[in-house]
């Protein structure tokens, strides 16, 4: 729900061709697994926040919030490594799917 407007902010703006640059990206991958990290830490407690809509409404909000900032201030690096961590959140929430599914099939 948030890497489309993501993207779309990339295209519309013209900076869409940094997404092939490798700071960014690292940056996006490396900061998504080291938060995913964090929060697993922390699991019981992050868990009860993400039940509650508002809490998902207002990190969707904030995450468009930052890329319309940095495009507005020209941080098209900011949008970047923002699109590259959520593509990192979803191959990470694949793989955990994917796992749950295997284990719970008995393979």
């Amino acid at each position: 729900m948030t890497l489309t407007p993501i993207l779309a902010i990339s295209f519309a703006t013209g900076t869409a061709t940094r997404l092939a640059e490798p700071l960014p990206a690292v940056v996006g991958v490396v900061g998504t697994l080291l938060v995913e990290l964090l929060l697993l830490r922390f699991e019981v407690p992050v868990r009860s926040l993400w039940s509650r809509p508002p809490v998902r409404v207002g990190a969707v909000g904030a995450v468009l919030l930052v890329a319309g900032m940095a495009t507005v201030s020209g941080g098209a690096v900011v949008v970047t490594a923002l699109a590259w961590g959520l593509l990192a959140y979803l191959a990470l929430l694949g793989g955990v799917v994917a796992r749950e599914h295997a284990v719970g099939n008995g393979d």
